[in-house]
Parts: C-alpha cells; sequence; structure tokens
C-alpha cells in the first residue's frame, strides 16, 4: 500500500474513533439521570460537638510525704467520707522528734553563748569608760584606750553573733517542729478518700528532683464532678467557655446530665509513645464541670459528651450529602480562569443546574444555608452516585426516594 492511501487511513480511523466518544457523550447527557431531590426548607438547626472522656472530681487532693519516715498507722480506706482535720495515718515519730529535741537544746546552747558575750559586753564597756577617764588625765598611754576601745568592739560583734546563732537555732527548730507534725496526716478537705497506696510497716520517701515523693493517699471531693473529654482540631475551634453540654455517663446509661465549658486547651495533647512524644497528635483537652450530682460518683468513669456550639432558628437548610464542589468560571480566578466552589443542584424544568451557594452551622443531617438559594427550590440529595457524575445542565429525572428504596 502507497504511503499517501495509508495516511489517509488513518486519519478516518481517528475521525471515526472521535464520532463514537461524541456520540457516547452526547447519549449519555440526552439520558436523564435518575435523582433524588429536597426542598429547601426552613429549620431549625443545632450544632454539636461530639467527644468521649472520663470523669475526674474538679477538687482532688494527692497527699505525699513531705518527711521520710515508716508508716506506722493508718486509720482510712478507700471510698470511706473524711472531713477538714480527721486523722489519716501516721509516720513513725521517733527521728524527726529526736532532731526537733536536738534543735530545742542547741538554741538553748546559742541563749547562753549570747548571756555570755552579753557579760563579757558589760566588763569591755565599764573597761573602756575607765580607761577613757584615766587617758582623759593622762595617767595611762594612748594606747591603752585603743586596745580597750578594739576590745569593745570586739564585744559588740560577739554579741551580734551570738543573737544570729539564735535566730538560726530557732529557724531550725520551727523547721524541725514543722517535720515532726507533718507525720501525723490529716484531711486538708472535706470529700472521699479514693485512693490508699501504703500499708503500715512501709517507708514513705520525699520527692526529689528526678524522683516524685511517695503518693499516700488521694481524697477527692465528689460533689463536683468534671468530664475531661478529647476533641478533634476540626472541632475545637467551635468551643467556647460557657457553651452547654449534655454528658452520657457509661455507667448510667439512661440518664443525661447538663454541664458546661470551663476549660479549652489552647495545645494538642501529647501522646507517649514507646520512641517518645508523637507530633500526630491533634486532639485538644476540653473540660466540662457538670451542673448537678452525680449518684454514686467515682473517679475515672468513661463518658460522652455533647457540646452545643451554635443554635439557629428558622433558617433555611439543605441536606448535608446535596453539597458538592464543582469548577465554575470566574475571570479573578488567575490564568484558567476556573475555581472550584460549594453548591448544590437546583432542579429547573427537568435539568439540574449548579448554584453556588454558602453555608452556615451544621446540624446532624442539615446545613444552614446563608445565600444562594431561596425557600422551596429542589436540590439533589441523592443519590451518591448521580451527585457524583451529575454536571451542570444535565437533564434529570426526579426519582422518589420511596420508589427508590423499593
Amino acid at each position: 500500500m502507497k504511503r499517501p492511501q495509508k495516511k489517509w487511513l488513518i486519519l478516518a480511523g481517528a475521525v471515526v474513533i472521535v464520532a463514537l466518544i461524541a456520540v457516547a457523550v452526547f447519549s449519555r447527557r440526552d439520558k436523564n439521570a435518575a435523582v433524588e431531590v429536597e426542598p429547601v426548607t426552613a429549620r431549625n438547626l443545632t450544632a454539636v460537638v461530639s467527644a468521649s472522656g472520663t470523669l475526674e472530681p474538679k477538687h482532688s487532693v494527692s497527699i505525699s510525704a513531705t518527711t521520710s519516715g515508716e508508716v506506722v498507722r493508718v486509720d482510712v480506706t478507700e471510698g470511706q467520707r473524711v472531713t477538714t482535720g480527721d486523722f489519716l495515718l501516721q509516720l513513725d515519730p521517733v527521728n524527726v522528734a529526736a532532731g526537733a529535741s536536738g534543735q530545742e537544746a542547741a538554741v538553748g546552747v546559742a541563749q547562753a553563748e549570747l548571756a555570755s558575750a552579753e557579760a563579757q559586753l558589760a566588763f569591755a564597756t565599764e573597761e573602756f569608760d575607765r580607761k577613757r577617764r584615766l587617758a582623759d588625765a593622762d595617767l595611762i598611754p594612748r594606747a591603752e584606750l585603743d586596745a580597750a576601745r578594739a576590745e569593745l568592739r570586739a564585744r559588740r560583734a560577739a554579741v551580734g553573733a551570738a543573737k544570729s546563732r539564735i535566730r538560726q537555732n530557732e529557724a531550725m527548730l520551727r523547721s524541725a517542729k514543722h517535720d515532726l507534725s507533718q507525720v501525723t496526716i490529716t484531711s486538708p478537705i472535706d470529700g472521699v478518700v479514693t485512693r490508699v497506696n501504703v500499708e503500715p510497716g512501709e517507708v514513705a520517701m520525699i520527692g526529689t528532683m528526678n524522683q516524685p515523693g511517695t503518693v499516700l493517699l488521694v481524697i477527692a471531693d465528689l460533689g463536683i464532678m468534671e468530664a475531661t473529654i478529647d476533641v478533634d482540631e476540626t472541632d475545637v475551634v467551635d468551643l467556647e467557655i460557657g457553651q452547654r453540654a449534655e454528658v452520657t455517663v457509661d455507667a448510667f446509661p439512661d440518664t443525661t446530665f447538663i454541664g458546661h465549658v470551663t476549660e479549652v486547651g489552647t495545645s494538642p495533647k501529647i501522646v507517649a509513645t514507646a520512641s517518645g512524644p508523637s507530633d500526630d497528635s491533634t486532639d485538644f483537652e476540653v473540660v466540662v464541670t457538670l451542673d448537678g450530682e452525680l449518684p454514686s460518683a467515682q473517679s475515672g468513669l468513661s463518658c460522652s459528651s455533647e457540646i452545643v456550639t451554635a443554635q439557629r432558628e428558622n433558617v433555611l437548610t439543605i441536606p448535608i450529602q446535596s453539597l458538592v464542589v464543582r469548577p465554575v468560571a470566574d475571570d479573578a480566578a488567575g490564568s484558567d480562569g476556573v475555581v472550584e466552589r460549594e453548591g448544590v443542584f437546583v432542579v429547573r424544568d427537568g435539568t439540574a443546574r449548579f448554584t453556588a451557594v454558602r453555608v452556615g452551622i451544621s446540624g446532624e443531617r442539615y446545613f444552614e444555608i446563608r445565600s444562594g438559594l431561596e425557600e422551596n427550590d429542589q436540590v439533589v440529595s441523592g443519590s451518591y452516585q448521580a451527585l457524583r457524575d451529575l454536571a451542570d445542565g444535565d437533564a434529570v429525572k426526579i426519582e422518589r426516594k420511596d420508589d427508590n428504596e423499593s
């Protein structure tokens, strides 16, 4: 076959392929797509952020040892209610009491030294006065007066040093007495003992820079409970102090407790892993304080919370699934003149027309419409396949949901 004839055959084949593609496209466009529609309707909307977490008491005190010693007596058990000042436990006081006695003795010694220094000061004062009178009468050399003056100054300094030692020893005595008082541990608040970590015979250790001290027990006021929940980064921006929340506790599934947001975390939670802190955390800690008391409240109960972030009354709404994104022409969009917009397909005279809209808050099933639509406009709400393939100007056939489900 000659080369020119082969060339024309290739061109003819390409034309046929293009024609077939065009026919297929137009035949698809001409075929009415079956869609479900729903009218734009005025509704009351409530935007809610849901999250889960645990219940903890608002006021909780972890009592640690401030002095080392053996636990010799524990008078409370977990779940026991206590009031401020009630006896909790006793550490062995022998070593601390001995230290306090030693400091009392040191104070006595320092006071005796002060008395001796004051007596020597009085003698040095009298000696200086006597030698000054003799020096004024030229009966002794001037050097003897200077020596008496130096001795007087030394005795005054000795009295000052003795007084400083007394103050030092008195401060150490107060510290020793404080340590002695700490071996008898009483309740700092009214509440319930939620944890007892020691038994008689164990040794309580005080904390250091690198080693925490022994937590002897924990007392909590269970009258005010807080739900500490983890909120995703996409939702935490909508939370504010004071927003109303409904809390459901797993232990009381038939009861809903009302509370309010009291704390909103400003930095993501650090998630510990085997290799160290994780940088992938996107949850923020939020605290909801319950307004009423919880029956049989216990620390660490699992719970979930729904926080109301916004409410709208009698606003136009569309189904959430109706909102899609499509490219539209825009002269200000740049060189290609196309930009993606959020919108819906409105059915008019059997044709789907893409209409850009501006949405507000979202409820469980509906978006608030702020602009772009009017009440009773018929917007395409399904099916998912139809919405994915639908283009502006497509002919559509409205299919009722009941027909589709059957």
